[in-house]
């Protein structure tokens, strides 16, 4: 007998009048055209139930909606009704079958009240999010580092108009992620006025900015001012601190070595500010060693700020629900930095943050106050646009 292709139309008969007697394969291979072998193989491959279990063709019980299913692969739409004749049961157990198919997360689809697997997934329902969580408490302060006070490099103008604008945006608190000082070492030798500790501390006490209503809450590095803690044995933050109030200053406070975390209580639990100098060279890209360093940390010891020094570099970015913050620097690329191929970023930021009502940080504003070198400023005619630009720009294309 000719060997044909299997249609549609022929899986369909076979499920409906599927064998339940001896002599019900020879019929159905009668009425078929086909061999009783084939009509055999067919109906164990449709997973339809053998009339004969043999060692050769051994077959457990179909359950109805894996029948169901096998006869949505290979044929078109089905009615409930048509599905209940086909398998011989009620209604109530086709839809009992199908409702078994969607927990098992089978796409079924009733299209023209005719059921078919489904080839695409319904959009969700809309989520309420509880808005009120945004509009909660704000908080503002001012960002900078790497001031390297001492330095020939030192960028005092910058500095001091850091200060003038956070005065003029009501800021109260800056956090400095250290460098305040330059220190004294053989990398930067030749690149200080002042050598001794007592020195540098008295220079910055005079130079670094003080502006009425303004708190700067500054950590210690352990380069730079850290080569004193190491050279001789001192704790330099605690004594720029003290030496601070001996100079009639109060707004300066130290807040630790190396990193520091400055809790904001306005939450049901305190938001973590976290203010870190790690160690080590600027990487190929500028976000990889602070990815790094949120990546390093565990899981309950993640800040909900973190802001960087050491890096010289301005940006920012998420991370592990992170928000990471470079804090830009206020000292010129120094004769090391170019050796090294470092770039500086002068610059600073004013943060404002909002505090949800658990403590977590859901909206911020990174505002970047970039500056360049003074070249830059000594060479621009502010007052006046430049000659190319005083006539209108035409605009064209020549081919």
């Amino acid at each position: 007998m000719e060997r044909k292709k299997w249609s549609k139309k022929d899986d369909k008969y076979l499920i409906q009048y599927r064998p339940k007697k001896r002599g019900d394969y020879k019929k159905l291979a009668l009425k078929l055209g086909r061999s009783i072998e084939g009509v055999r193989n067919r109906c164990k491959n449709l997973k339809l139930e053998n009339v004969r279990i043999t060692s050769q063709s051994k077959r457990t019980s179909v359950k109805l909606e894996d029948r169901i299913y096998e006869l949505l692969l290979h044929s078109k739409k089905h009615s409930i009704e048509e599905l209940s004749n086909t398998f011989n049961v009620c209604v109530s157990k086709i839809k009992i079958a199908l409702s078994t198919l969607q927990n098992r997360h089978i796409l079924i689809d009733v299209i023209d009240d005719r059921i078919v697997l489904g080839k695409t997934i319904a959009p969700p329902e809309a989520v309420e999010i509880p808005m009120e969580i945004y509009h909660n408490k704000w908080i503002k302060f001012g960002v900078i580092s790497d001031t390297h006070l001492n330095s020939k490099y030192e960028r005092l103008d910058i500095l001091n108009y850091a200060y003038d604008i956070f005065q003029e945006e009501g800021i109260a608190n800056v956090l400095h992620a250290g460098n305040t000082i330059d220190g004294y070492g053989r990398f930067n030798q030749f690149d200080v006025f002042n050598i001794g500790t007592e020195d540098q501390i008295k220079y910055l006490l005079e130079k670094y900015p003080q502006r009425k209503g303004i708190t700067t809450h500054f950590i210690t590095a352990d380069d730079h001012e850290g080569w004193i803690v190491q050279r001789e044995h001192i704790n330099i933050g605690e004594l720029i601190e003290l030496k601070s109030h001996k100079f009639g200053r109060d707004d300066l406070k130290h807040l630790g070595y190396i990193e520091a975390d400055v809790l904001v209580k306005v939450g049901s639990k305190p938001t973590r500010i976290r203010v870190f100098h790690p160690g080590g060279g600027t990487a190929y890209s500028l976000s990889y060693k602070p990815q790094k360093i949120v990546e390093s940390l565990q899981g309950g010891d993640k800040p909900d700020i973190l802001i960087v020094g050491h890096f010289h570099k301005l940006g920012y970015f998420t991370w592990r629900n992170v928000d990471v913050l470079l804090a830009g620097c206020t000292e010129d690329q120094t004769p090391f930095m170019r050796k090294k191929h470092i770039a500086a970023h002068l610059g600073f930021y004013i943060v404002k943050a909002h505090i949800a009502p658990d403590g977590s940080v859901n909206r911020i504003i990174p505002e970047k106050i970039s500056f360049y070198d003074k070249g830059y400023y000594a060479n621009k005619a502010w007052t006046k646009a430049p000659a190319e630009f005083e006539k209108p720009i035409q605009w064209f294309y020549k081919w």
